[in-house]
Formats: C-alpha cells, sequence, structure tokens
C-alpha cells in the first residue's frame, strides 16, 4: 500500500503537468497574436459537451485539476499512514518535526517489572500533563489511554486537549520513563511543529476523523471522484489503444524495388 501511495503521489505531479499547454507551434505576429499561458491553461478546467469522447476526456482532465490538491492530501496522507520510513525523513527536510523520547529504541531485555508501577506512574502522568498545559498554553478537556511499552520502559499518556483536532478521542500525549518517572517527551498533534501539524491534518482528514458528518460524506463524495477518474482514464486508454490498432492494421506495408544483377 506504501508503494502504491509513492505512484500516486507521482502520478498527481506527473497528472498537472500533463495538462500544462504545449509550446506553441507558430511564432506570434501582429495579426496572430498568442494568447497569455494562463489562458491556454484555462481551457483544461472546462468540461465541454459537444461529444462523448470531448466529455469523458475533460471529465478527466479538469476534474483531476478542480480535485489535485485534494487528490494529493490523499497521496500524501496514503505515504504518512504505511510508509513512514519514506515520508517522515522526507517531510523531516521542509519542516520542523517534534523530538521523540530520548531512549533507546528498545531494550535487550524487556522492563516488565518497572520501579514505576501503574497507579504511580497515571498520577505522574497526570501532574506532568497539567504542567505541559500550563506551560504550552492548551487545555486539558478529556483523558484518552495511559499503556506501558516494556520494550522501552516508557509510560504512554493521551489526552484530548485544545490542540486535537479530530472529531473523538485525543493525541496530545507525554511519555514518562518507566524508572526514573522523568518526562521523556511531549508530543503535540497540532502546534508543536509545522510537519507534525501538517500530518495530522492529512491523517485524520484521510480516516474522516475531522468535521463530523459533513467530513465523512465529503471524504466518501472524494472516494467516488477518484473512482470516476480511473474509469475515465481506461476509457481514454482503451480509446486510443483502438485508434493506434486501426491505424496500424490499415497501414500498407511498402512495397519492394526489384533489382536487377
Amino acid at each position: 500500500m506504501g508503494i502504491v501511495a509513492l505512484i500516486w503521489v507521482l502520478d498527481c505531479v506527473v497528472g498537472l503537468y500533463l495538462t500544462f499547454p504545449v509550446r506553441p507551434s507558430r511564432r506570434p505576429s501582429p495579426a496572430h497574436p498568442l494568447k497569455s499561458w494562463a489562458s491556454r491553461w484555462g481551457k483544461a478546467w472546462k468540461i465541454s459537451l459537444r461529444s462523448p469522447y470531448r466529455m469523458v476526456f475533460d471529465l478527466h482532465r479538469a476534474g483531476g485539476l478542480w480535485l489535485w490538491l485534494a487528490l494529493l492530501g490523499l497521496a500524501m496522507s496514503s505515504v504518512a499512514l504505511n510508509l513512514p520510513q519514506v515520508y517522515d525523513p522526507v517531510l523531516g527536510i521542509f519542516a520542523e518535526r517534534q523530538a521523540g523520547p530520548q531512549t533507546p529504541a528498545a531494550r535487550e531485555e524487556p522492563l516488565w517489572a518497572p520501579r514505576l508501577d501503574w497507579p504511580e506512574g497515571y498520577q505522574l502522568a497526570q501532574r506532568y500533563m497539567r504542567q505541559e498545559g500550563v506551560r504550552r498554553g492548551f487545555t486539558i478537556e478529556s483523558e484518552s489511554s495511559i499503556s506501558y511499552d516494556a520494550r522501552r520502559g516508557l509510560y504512554r499518556y493521551d489526552v484530548r486537549s485544545s490542540l486535537d483536532i479530530k472529531d473523538t478521542g485525543g493525541s496530545t500525549r507525554i511519555f514518562i520513563d518507566g524508572e526514573t518517572g522523568v518526562l521523556a517527551a511531549t508530543w503535540l498533534p497540532t502546534g508543536g511543529a509545522a510537519g507534525d501539524t501538517l500530518t495530522t491534518w492529512l491523517t485524520n482528514l484521510h480516516m474522516a476523523a475531522v468535521g463530523k458528518a459533513a467530513g465523512k460524506l465529503a471524504i466518501s463524495a472524494l472516494g467516488v471522484a477518484v473512482s470516476a477518474l480511473c474509469i475515465t482514464g481506461v476509457l481514454l486508454w482503451w480509446r486510443k489503444r483502438r485508434a493506434r490498432t486501426y491505424i496500424h492494421s490499415h497501414t500498407l506495408a511498402p512495397t519492394k524495388k526489384l533489382h536487377r544483377d
């Protein structure tokens, strides 16, 4: 799925480029001046009903243009959800990301019995989260979850805060070292770093977790539009293929000249 998402991102870029007007074959003259690049590209945004073929072609091209930003967002969020080992380093080049817990990725032996037990970890997490809310300027609305990762020896505490954008649940979180009780990291869904804010919006929109019923309807309609673009694209390919096959089959083979020795 991650590889398909990468191809989808590339397809969005190439598809946009193919809608650009071609370079004119003739030179402008006072009698026949050339239209501006923008006015020539404007034709790609329109849908003509002159013929079924033209309508299918315009639906494919203009539909892709009108929905281009939404399609690119879906493609990028698909990469983020399915191929983070590619998405995260690339996004880190262009946008700031929040630092994760400064602990080893995994311990040699899981820490099943940390010094900080569950009740102590929970109370400490509540205190740390209140302090972070005051320091970073967000309000806590409700608790979401607390978990413990024995492989890393970390407690993770999630709440819903004023920085969350999804309809239900929360992803404002902190990490606590299970051995020392030290606050290892704080992660904010929005407002912490530009790259993480962008990713939060992309992934939540992708899963229709924003906007309640209206958001779900919009994503569903976008899914139908993607299907329509795929169908019209296949139709255009099939018609061009049939035309090439017809021309090839009706082209006379060149005659051979006979040479005398």
